[in-house]
């Protein structure tokens, strides 16, 4: 159980509406684990909790962890990873799945999750888990530091571009 040695890739599908034909899907990773939480996990179905949903133009939007520093990833705020701990991992994809528009990773020092995902307007939120002191929180942020062994955090980013907008931990 959860012992992926040799790396796992997230996969995303996209089926007809009746199920019976597969019309496109794509990997997403890199060497390391992807799509599988091997740091953060009190609930029943945490290490493969991810979440693909579809904004209102159809492209489709996946939120995950990985634990891979080499994830493709596309746009100005597609950070380089300096540590070697799990991140939230976010990213846009056109309804066809042939393109990545955008992907970025979401974390501090120690580790991440992304659990969950939400398409409103022109913001991505995602939510996870962190047991990271340095997110990179927004002034304004309801929480600016961790103050449990684990807090949740809220993040916003610019749906068009990925650029992140702002964040905040929540928790005790």
């Amino acid at each position: 159980f959860n012992n992926y040695n040799s790396g796992s890739d997230l996969f995303i599908s996209k089926i007809s509406a009746d199920g019976s034909t597969l019309l496109n899907s794509t990997f997403w990773g890199g060497s390391k684990n992807d799509g599988v939480n091997k740091e953060i996990y009190k609930n029943y179905g945490d290490h493969y909790r991810s979440e693909v949903i579809l904004t209102d133009d159809g492209s489709i939007l996946v939120v995950s962890s990985t634990l891979s520093m080499d994830v493709p990833l596309v746009g100005l705020n597609s950070l380089d990873r300096a540590q070697n701990s799990q991140d939230a991992l976010v990213g846009l994809f056109s309804d066809d799945l042939k393109t990545l528009y955008w992907g970025r990773y979401f974390g501090g020092i120690n580790s991440e999750t992304g659990y969950a995902a939400k398409a409103f307007g022109n913001k991505v939120y995602i939510t996870g888990a962190t047991k990271s002191n340095d997110l990179p929180t927004s002034i304004t942020a309801h929480a600016d530091i961790r103050i449990g062994e684990e807090d949740g955090y809220v993040a916003a980013f610019n749906l068009s571009t990925g650029n992140l907008e702002y964040s905040t931990y929540f928790g005790t």
